[in-house]
């Protein structure tokens, strides 16, 4: 699944350089289960939405936005909401093409694979970091923004401190691998980007007309 920085280009890119603070914490919101003491890998399946094995189809997501979405009539709620369901999209997106990609062409061991991909993406978060301006920006809003808690998956307080951790992992330089990329370039992952934002982009406009509709109905 793609790392922290592939969250906030879809995000920028979904708002045209404009999104929320909410909406940049939300999209990283289903990985907090790591901020959780002794987490399982069962929590973080819950927390993705992941069943038999295989990440959320659009219909499950669907069904759960709307199961959260009117819990509160909070803006910054509906919009925290929105990133935490397209941080999910995105990952079924990512492990169904790039991903898919990367273990066909790699054809070794999981453990190895494992260790590739890990620095393959590391090695990606630092180069986004340095290739976009919007960079700045993007993190002065996430460190303004406020979690909210969603209740039987991660919690507020989870939300703030994973931001911190990756944040704090980010601006350690000795955490770069400084490998050249062969697998996740920058121009495949541009692209994913791109293509990903417009697609989420959709999805959010049907969501928020079936959102209409039931508080019309």
């Amino acid at each position: 699944m793609p790392w922290p920085m592939v969250h906030f280009a879809v995000a920028y890119e979904i708002f045209k350089g404009h999104p929320s603070s909410s909406f940049l914490l939300g999209s990283i919101a289903p990985d907090a289960i790591h901020a959780r003491e002794g987490t399982t890998r069962k929590e973080k399946m819950l927390s993705h939405f992941v069943h038999d094995d295989r990440l959320a189809d659009k219909g499950l997501l669907t069904s759960k936005y709307m199961a959260y979405i009117g819990e509160r009539e909070d803006p910054e709620w509906k919009t925290y909401v929105a990133g935490y369901f397209i941080h999910i999209y995105t990952d079924e997106r990512w492990t169904t093409t790039l991903y898919a990609d990367f273990e066909q062409e790699v054809q070794k061991e999981p453990q190895e694979i494992r260790r590739i991909y890990d620095e393959e993406v590391s090695q990606l978060e630092y180069n986004l970091m340095r290739s976009n301006e919007w960079v700045d920006i993007v993190i002065a809003k996430l460190q303004a923004a406020r979690g909210f808690d969603m209740d039987s998956l991660v919690s507020a307080e989870e939300a703030e401190r994973y931001r911190e951790i990756k944040l704090n992992w980010l601006n350690n330089e000795k955490n770069e691998p400084g490998i050249q990329l062969i697998y996740y370039t920058e121009d495949k992952v541009n692209d994913f980007i791109k293509r990903t934002a417009n697609e989420a982009r959709e999805l959010l406009k049907d969501w928020e007309s079936l959102e209409r509709l039931a508080v019309q109905g």
